[in-house]
């Protein structure tokens, strides 16, 4: 399966004979075993990119009394990185929910990065007389920016839950969304300050 998929997918539970026979003769399962990971490395990731190169002449000069030129050289690329993968685990049978056994793989690092960078050269040489006098410049700058999406196993929401193991299961994403909306329902309520009303007793 590992050869045929390109090294992504593999099904650990072929190497788990007690997990099977137990799947088999319907006994009882110990520890949840991944069914099928498709997995891409965080350390050879699919890569996907587009670079461009630019040079141009801003000011050409060739009079009696002055010749020389400007010009500007422009470097970049966007690039977009994907690592990571999701799978199919034993705890679908465990829990006895089908969508419990679904996860993704949090591999430590960004699972989906987006980034680019661009550097600009700028050339300049001028001389008065046919090099009676003589100026030579050059200014070089650079940017870069990276952001992406990033799985977080190791939530607080999930220790003592089964977080932690590189496996990000649906019913935990809900229970973190789940608390995250709590906290910013509380958060509202605390700062909600009791309405108050003014007026005149008529005589």
């Amino acid at each position: 399966m590992r050869a045929l998929t390109g090294g992504y997918m593999t099904v650990p539970i072929l190497e788990d004979l007690p997990a099977v026979m137990g799947i088999v003769l319907g006994g009882e399962l110990g520890e949840d075993v991944d069914v099928v990971r498709f997995e891409i490395p965080e350390d050879e990731p699919i890569v996907l990119g587009k670079s461009f190169a630019i040079k141009r002449t801003l000011l050409a000069l060739d009079t009696a009394f002055i010749d020389g030129h400007l010009s500007v050289n422009l470097n970049g690329g966007i690039g977009l990185n994907v690592s990571g993968g999701f799978g199919f685990s034993t705890r679908a049978i465990s829990t006895g929910d089908p969508l419990n056994g679904i996860f993704l793989i949090d591999n430590g690092g960004l699972e989906v990065s987006l980034g680019a960078s661009v550097s600009a050269e700028v050339n300049g040489r001028f001389s008065v007389l046919s090099g009676l006098a003589e100026v030579q410049f050059r200014g070089a700058g650079s940017f870069s920016a990276v952001g992406g999406i990033d799985l977080f196993d190791e939530s607080p929401v999930l220790v003592g839950a089964g977080g932690g193991d590189g496996r990000l299961f649906f019913d935990e994403i809900a229970t973190i969304s789940g608390t995250a909306m709590a906290r910013s329902v509380g958060w509202s309520s605390r700062m909600r300050k009791p309405a108050t009303s003014m007026g005149r007793a008529a005589s």
